[in-house]
């Protein structure tokens, strides 16, 4: 059998991520990021509406890094929020804009070795910072035009691509794989 396990969340489901017994879940409509454990009890919450810090506008994708902090994308906001495993604010980066360090849509977010790579969906990119925020450079490739979900394993990323399907990216050696539709 299913089990089939239906808190009150609001709706508009969107990040995932798993990190040492806890999945941290975004919901987009409620502003409000959630902790479960493996059976499938909310652990914690937090989050609500607005642009300051730890409130959201939209949370998207979300990441934990090695040390269980989360990553979340702040949509409407803009920028990328970290956390650390309790839901505390630690920093934000980025602003709304299409240069560098700029977000004119972003949604997903991945991490690896120390990076912090987000998909900026409307801005044709994918933007690496460091743990710390600091911005280190753009992905760019003409394959990216409109990266919306991604995820980090090993030394890839693979990324959803509203335009060009699935992409996967190794960043150590800067070779693209591109699957662009499912049996055409």
């Amino acid at each position: 059998g299913v089990d089939i396990f239906r808190p009150n969340i609001s709706g508009g489901l969107y990040g995932i991520d798993f990190y040492n017994g806890t999945l941290a879940v975004s919901d987009f409509k409620g502003n409000t990021l959630y902790f479960f454990d493996t059976s499938g009890k909310i652990t914690g919450k937090f989050g609500g509406s607005g642009s300051a810090e730890g409130s959201f506008h939209g949370p998207q994708g979300v990441a934990f890094d090695q040390k269980g902090h989360i990553y979340v994308v702040d949509s409407g906001n803009f920028r990328v929020q970290k956390f650390d495993e309790k839901g505390k604010f630690i920093l934000s980066f980025g602003k709304k804009g299409n240069y560098e360090e700029e977000f004119s849509n972003p949604s997903g977010v991945a991490f690896i070795d120390n990076r912090v790579y987000v998909t900026d969906t409307g801005g044709s990119k994918i933007a690496v910072y460091d743990e710390y925020g600091n911005y280190i450079n753009d992905i760019r490739h003409d394959s990216i035009k409109s990266p919306r979900g991604i995820s980090a394993r090993g030394s890839n990323l693979v990324i959803s691509d509203e335009e060009s399907g699935l992409i996967i990216y190794d960043i150590s050696s800067g070779r693209i794989q591109i699957f662009d539709s499912w049996g055409d």
